[in-house]
């Protein structure tokens, strides 16, 4: 609709002018009459600006819209704007595209506000920069974990350690590395994990930092609290029949009358062995419980070393061979001097 408008309104100007021109020309053949032909060029002149002010109205108006969609400006309204009823439409479009535009910025701001408050509030830190090292995103959580301030490049963690830089930047997408950093005379085991994602032509790395030594503390309590119930039912299970039988062993040499000691007359040969047999359950038990003490004895100590002489000549040999393909591989010749 808007279109045909447009061409009704070209044709009509385009066939007055037409007219006028042939008026003009029929005066100038015919009548030769200079004033009616001077007003006839004024009118023809008149038509022609009228068009091109038409004409470039239009334009101008397009420019203008262009150029506020482009400026983000969209406090114009186009439809009061419109040269004439026909192209209130087209101008009322204007208006409409520019309102779309307007709140598609608001929806966008507000994601964007969103997603900075969700970065800022999650209790991991996080940490993303591009391959210039140019930090992108660095949330409360990563500062104060790592105690640092709002820096702008990645390498201005070397202050913490100095290879800390070149770690984060070489961790492969997907995986997880274990940093042991002291922060404020603490050490803190922090583990990181690294994804890799391209925006436009730019490729972005995300690193998250968690801190890991109460979830490590706790996992250390729970074994020690496993091992403490492992003593304990290693223990009693020996102690139990060490006890009862001394206890069985006494009730054996002791008068129940008197509380005393038996004499030697009143032990039997039946009551002496039944001791004796006590007495090896009492060595049974507390030998295990020696073995079983010194063996985990020998989980948490370092065995004492075994010094002796060797040959260097045989062990440089053994060497030579077990590495043979590896130097091989790597074009590396060995020589050795003894």
């Amino acid at each position: 609709m808007i279109y045909k408008n447009l061409y009704i309104n070209l044709i009509i100007r385009m066939i007055i002018l037409t007219i006028s021109c042939f008026t003009f020309a029929m005066t100038f053949y015919e009548l030769r009459d200079w004033i009616i032909m001077a007003n006839i060029l004024i009118v023809i002149i008149l038509q022609i600006f009228l068009l091109i002010r038409y004409l470039n109205k239009l334009n101008q108006d397009l420019y203008n819209f262009f150029s506020a969609v482009r400026n983000d400006d969209s406090s114009i309204i186009y439809e009061r704007m419109a040269p004439s009823k026909s192209f209130v439409p087209l101008y009322k479009s204007f208006d409409e595209v520019n309102l779309k535009i307007r709140n598609l910025r608001v929806e966008t701001v507000n994601k964007n506000l969103y997603l900075q408050n969700l970065i800022e509030h999650v209790g991991i830190g996080l940490i993303s920069f591009d391959t210039n090292g140019t930090i992108e995103i660095i949330n409360t959580a990563a500062r104060k974990l790592l105690n640092i301030p709002a820096i702008k490049k990645i390498d201005r963690l070397a202050r913490i350690e100095p290879s800390l830089p070149e770690k984060l930047k070489s961790i492969s997408p997907g995986s997880q590395l274990l940093l042991n950093l002291k922060i404020e005379n603490e050490l803190l085991k922090i583990a990181v994990k690294a994804s890799l994602f391209r925006i436009e032509h730019k490729e972005i790395r995300l690193l998250s930092f968690q801190n890991i030594k109460s979830e490590l503390e706790e996992n250390e309590l729970i074994s020690y609290q496993k091992l403490i119930r492992i003593l304990t039912h290693e223990i009693m299970n020996s102690t139990g029949p060490i006890l009862s039988s001394i206890s069985t062993i006494k009730d054996f040499l002791t008068d129940k009358k008197s509380g005393k000691t038996k004499k030697i007359k009143a032990i039997s040969q039946e009551l002496l062995d039944d001791s004796v047999n006590g007495l090896n359950i009492i060595e049974e038990r507390s030998s295990g419980l020696t073995d079983f003490v010194g063996k985990f004895r020998s989980l948490t100590l370092l065995p004492k070393p075994v010094f002796s002489e060797i040959s260097v000549r045989e062990l440089l040999y053994d060497i030579e061979i077990l590495m043979k393909a590896e130097f091989k591989n790597n074009k590396i010749k060995l020589s050795t001097e003894i």
